[in-house]
């Protein structure tokens, strides 16, 4: 009979157990259709609020790119794209430090430099930004290669500001030299005993050889620059001089396609007939190695 009575008992237990198991799995399914609500609601309303900001924001600029692209009203002009230099190396690293140097006439002192750099590198926001010093193609010495050949080190900029010293290094549609990141690093600091920040400025922000360069890429370049747009304390002259730069790095080293205003101008068209067409250009543009930022950027450029 006790045999008989744990029996009873084990079994009064399991099912007990079974009926416990059967109401958490009822409660889990509840549960979890509930967090597929409540997912389901949080992408709608992101949808949405993603939707709105570009009605708001950016879809008034695309529409008044658009009409500026239909009216012939003219837009900034890249010089350098224009006379089909927008991707050649040396000139648009000249340009970029003559934009890039205080000292220069351009009406934006150190603005730029300050906002490419300043988060960058440590403790950059306390630099002397408006004194900063631009020297393109800067001869760092030779060095010897693994091999023993002796190679000329012509770094792309050179930026004083303070006791700092940047070295930035760009490529748009070439590649490196043998060990250049390694020879030019170990050239300047041969040369300087300053603080060294390094810097690799490729199209797409590719990373170089040598880690001790931080990557940057020419979206981020344009986005930081563009940031500088919106100082109250900008002149005209200024803002238009930045714009025509903009330009020109949207148009050469970013785009890099001949007929890439022309298919800007239909992807606006599109869109600016209607603004839940937003997804479209959004897409180009990332076809294109291009972020959503640089869209905004380029929406405002025709003003």
């Amino acid at each position: 009979m006790q045999e008989h009575g744990g029996k009873v008992e084990m079994r009064t237990k399991l099912r007990a157990a079974i009926e416990q198991i059967k109401r958490h799995l009822s409660e889990s399914k509840a549960k979890s259709i509930d967090l597929q609500d409540q997912l389901q609601s949080a992408i709608g309303k992101l949808r949405h609020d993603v939707l709105e900001e570009f009605r708001t924001v950016t879809w008034p600029h695309l529409r008044k790119l658009d009409e500026v692209l239909q009216t012939g009203q003219g837009l900034p002009v890249p010089a350098l794209s224009a006379c089909g230099f927008g991707t050649a190396e040396v000139r648009y690293t000249k340009l970029l430090a003559y934009y890039l140097d205080a000292r220069n006439h351009h009406g934006l002192g150190g603005r730029l430099t300050q906002a490419i750099f300043a988060h960058r590198i440590e403790a950059g926001r306390d630099l002397p930004w408006a004194e900063c010093s631009v020297e393109a193609e800067f001869p760092l010495g030779k060095s010897m290669l693994s091999d023993k050949t002796e190679r000329r080190n012509s770094l792309d900029l050179l930026i004083k500001v303070g006791k700092r010293r940047i070295l930035v290094e760009q490529k748009i549609n070439s590649t490196e030299g043998e060990e250049q990141l390694r020879r030019y690093s170990d050239a300047a600091r041969a040369l300087f005993s300053n603080p060294l920040d390094l810097f690799f400025l490729t199209p797409e922000g590719r990373g170089g050889s040598d880690v001790e360069w931080t990557e940057i890429s020419h979206d981020e370049l344009l986005c930081d620059m563009a940031s500088v747009l919106d100082s109250p304390d900008v002149s005209p002259t200024a803002r238009h001089n930045l714009r025509t730069l903009l330009w020109d790095l949207a148009m050469g080293p970013l785009a890099q396609d001949a007929g890439w205003i022309n298919d800007l101008g239909v992807k606006v068209r599109f869109v600016a007939e209607d603004y839940n067409r937003c997804a479209e250009i959004k897409s180009w543009f990332q076809r294109q190695g291009m972020s959503y930022d640089t869209l905004k950027i380029v929406a405002k450029l025709a003003e």
